[in-house]
C-alpha cells in the first residue's frame, strides 16, 4: 500500500512538472492554450490543488478579455478549456478541474490576490463521466449546448 502511495505521489509530482512546463506563465513569455483550430486562451496560472480527504485537482486561471458578466460564455469557455486539458487530467489521474476567468488580468503575480475571478469546477464522478459541480447532466461534448442543468 505504501509503495502504491509513493508511486502515485511520484506520478503526480512528475505530472505537475509536465503541467508546469506546458501551462505556467513564464516571466518573459505568455502561455496560450489552444482550445480549437482557430481559438486559444491566455493562461495566467496553473496549480495542482489538494482538498483534504479528496483526490488532487488542477486549477487553471485564464484571461477573459470579454469580462465576467456573460456567465453562459464563461461556462462555454470552461468546457473548451476542459476538453483541451482533458488528456493531461486523464494521464495524471486527476478527478477535478477548477477553471477561473480573470477580468483585466496582468502579467504581474504580485497582484494575483486582487484579481476579479469567476469560475467553475468540473469533476469526474464514480460513473467515470465529468460534470459541473452540482449538475446532474455530464459535461456536453464540444459543439453541444451548455446551459446549466439545475
Amino acid at each position: 500500500m505504501a509503495i502504491t502511495k509513493i508511486a502515485y505521489s511520484l506520478r503526480a509530482l512528475l505530472g505537475l512538472a509536465l503541467v508546469t512546463a506546458l501551462c505556467f506563465n513564464h516571466a518573459d513569455a505568455q502561455t496560450f492554450l489552444r482550445v480549437s483550430a482557430t481559438d486559444s486562451v491566455r493562461i495566467i496560472r496553473t496549480e495542482l490543488v489538494r482538498v483534504p480527504g479528496q483526490a488532487p485537482g488542477l486549477l487553471i486561471d485564464y484571461a477573459s478579455p470579454g469580462g465576467l458578466s456573460d456567465t453562459l460564455m464563461l461556462r462555454q469557455r470552461a468546457v473548451e478549456i476542459f476538453f483541451a486539458i482533458k488528456p493531461r487530467l486523464d494521464s495524471l489521474q486527476l478527478t477535478a478541474l477548477a477553471v477561473r476567468a480573470a477580468a483585466n488580468p496582468t502579467d504581474s503575480s504580485a497582484i494575483g490576490f486582487h484579481r476579479r475571478l469567476f469560475g467553475f469546477v468540473i469533476e469526474r464522478r464514480s460513473d467515470a463521466r465529468w460534470y459541473f459541480l452540482h449538475d446532474s447532466v455530464p459535461v456536453p461534448l464540444p459543439g453541444a449546448a451548455t446551459s446549466p442543468s439545475h
